[in-house]
């Protein structure tokens, strides 16, 4: 087995794939690179398809949205018909994921689309069904139908609670509490947000625990200082963040260093200096305690 190139990078594949699947992305993404690494040496072997669209997902899971998307689209193409069609539902809601962190909102559409073409021929899968759903109220989010948004994710959490996978019902509850608080109904999205971030503790998601921690912090801001009027500058600069930007604005809320932002992201500390300088001319602000300032204000409420 170990001068067989493709079966250790279809090990290792599946090994990033688990992982990822149980959060834990910093791990995962090891054994994803080792995967492309090894697939490198037979990129023609059977199930060669593996290691990138496994490797991609992870990626995207870690927030390297671009590199991660490069991964999916590249191995859709070039092979999609040797990729079970019941798989790429799964993948495909990654991507989703990816398309709308980079602002490309119709490209998303297409992708969910795609995956809900797939879903209608398999009516028994809860899993793809729940894929599905979270991808069509992913994008009825973003482009705030939010009443829309709230009923598919709440449909979503339904499928994958019925397919017995907890983490993604809990990805669910994240983004169905999302809406919630968009509907000001804050009590219900903090249920939601609580569950989920019991789920993600329990599996040991670290990174997703986090998104969810940070979602009870915003509810528990709104709660208090209740809702605020948004100039219409404010609410167009809101709408030009990137889920990047967002995450970063989170974390300089919560008290993060540069360093430990960018441990958390998986990215380099002049990366995130790099976004904090765009982020202040972007919003206006001249400092970090300002940017804090306006986001902790309810002005700001980038969603992760």
């Amino acid at each position: 087995m170990l001068e067989n190139s493709p079966l250790m990078a279809l090990t290792e594949a599946t090994r990033c794939w688990v992982l990822t699947l149980m959060g834990r992305t910093t791990e995962a993404l090891a054994s994803g690179a080792l995967s492309m690494r090894l697939n490198a040496q037979r990129p023609d072997a059977l199930y060669a398809w593996h290691a990138p669209l496994v490797y991609g997902s992870t990626l995207i899971e870690a927030g390297r949205y671009r590199r991660g998307r490069q991964e999916l689209i590249k191995i859709a193409s070039e092979v999609p018909g040797e990729i079970y069609p019941t798989l790429m539902p799964h993948f495909y809601r990654y991507l989703v994921d990816a398309e709308l962190a980079l602002g490309r909102i119709d490209a998303a559409e297409k992708t969910t689309r795609r995956v809900e073409t797939i879903v209608d021929g398999m009516p028994t899968m809860h899993m793809r069904l729940g894929d599905a759903r979270y991808c069509r109220a992913h994008v009825q989010l973003t482009r705030e139908e939010v009443g829309a948004a709230a009923d598919n994710a709440e449909k979503a959490v339904s499928e994958y609670t019925a397919s017995g996978t907890a983490l993604d019902a809990a990805r669910a509850r994240l983004l169905f509490g999302h809406a919630l608080a968009d509907l000001h109904d804050l009590t219900a999205a903090k249920a939601q947000f609580d569950a989920a971030l019991l789920a993600f503790e329990l599996c040991g998601a670290e990174r997703l625990a986090e998104r969810a921690r940070l979602a009870l912090h915003r509810v528990g801001e709104r709660q208090t200082s209740g809702p605020r009027s948004r100039s219409r500058a404010t609410t167009v600069r809101l709408g030009d963040l990137t889920e990047r930007q967002s995450e970063i604005v989170d974390r300089v809320v919560l008290g993060r260093t540069n360093r430990q932002i960018s441990q958390e992201l998986y990215v380099s500390e002049k990366t995130i200096e790099a976004h904090l300088t765009r982020l202040y001319t972007k919003l206006g602000v001249s400092s970090r305690a300002e940017l804090a300032a306006l986001a902790a204000s309810d002005r700001i409420q980038p969603r992760i």
